[in-house]
């Protein structure tokens, strides 16, 4: 080989590694450059699981300002979003949203009153407002407005009603027995109803137990002296006296009363 030849084996060779440097370096750049593909978080990808609620349970009660109570499982969320309609099969409103589940019973005033018969069902809502699948539907009858008891008439025939008038007790809470009629001893004469209610651990807790439900029902708050609390409603003076203890039921009594002053 001359000096010509190896003079320009070495230029190739010189070229080759400086192609293949650059080659090295370029890629390595390239990778370097391609953006990380970020992680998406939970919130973007995955909608947070929430348990479908179970059939809720209607009950109608009529009085001077009926409404429909309705209890469900609220142990399973935080919040409710509660929907009712006419028909089982469409024309669902939203009546009650973001119904907090320390509340445990929705109370719903404002039903059409020429209705017959209203469906409902519940659904859970997360803290973006997410529902869940809704509930099984439940129905209640219901009586118009115009065909609501006079309660005036159970104290003008002394005739006992089965629980007190116009209560709607809160959940997990019961009559125990039959009720009685309460007499003015000085008189002599019917003075109202009496009724033993049970609501277990909260017995200890009457007023604070009951008392909210009343006044979320339309019952007007009159007093609280000790041991006892009076609230009024059409024609009707409610009163709750505190029992022993959580082992013991507490009082509901009724008797009629004009207003609070009646007390």
């Amino acid at each position: 080989m001359n000096m010509n030849q190896k003079g320009f084996a070495n230029i190739v060779l010189i070229a080759v590694v400086v192609i293949l440097v650059g080659a090295v370096g370029y890629f390595a750049f390239v990778k370097k450059s391609e953006p990380v593909a970020q992680q998406p978080t939970p919130s973007q990808n995955q909608q947070v699981s929430l348990r479908t609620p179970s059939t809720p349970t209607l009950t109608f009660n009529q009085g001077a300002k009926p409404f429909i109570q309705i209890n469900f499982d609220y142990s399973i969320a935080k919040l409710f979003n509660i929907y009712r309609s006419i028909s089982a099969t469409n024309g669902w409103q939203k009546v009650i949203s973001n119904f907090p589940s320390n509340a445990h019973t929705a109370v719903d005033y404002d039903y059409p009153k020429d209705a017959k018969v209203l469906y409902y069902r519940i659904v859970s809502v997360d803290e973006q407002g997410q529902e869940s699948a809704p509930s099984p539907i439940a129905s209640v009858a219901v009586t118009a407005q115009s065909e609501t008891v006079n309660w005036q008439s159970y104290f003008d025939s002394q005739n006992l009603p089965s629980a007190p008038l116009g209560v709607m007790l809160p959940q997990n809470c019961r009559v125990v027995g039959s009720g009685s009629k309460m007499v003015d001893l000085a008189y002599k004469i019917f003075a109202g109803f009496e009724w033993s209610v049970d609501c277990g651990s909260r017995n200890n807790n009457a007023r604070g137990t009951l008392g909210p439900a009343l006044e979320q029902q339309g019952w007007k708050f009159c007093d609280s002296q000790t041991a006892t609390g009076h609230w009024w409603k059409n024609g009707v003076i409610t009163g709750i006296a505190e029992s022993a203890g959580v082992s013991y039921p507490f009082k509901v009594t009724q008797r009629s009363g004009a207003d609070c002053s009646s007390n």
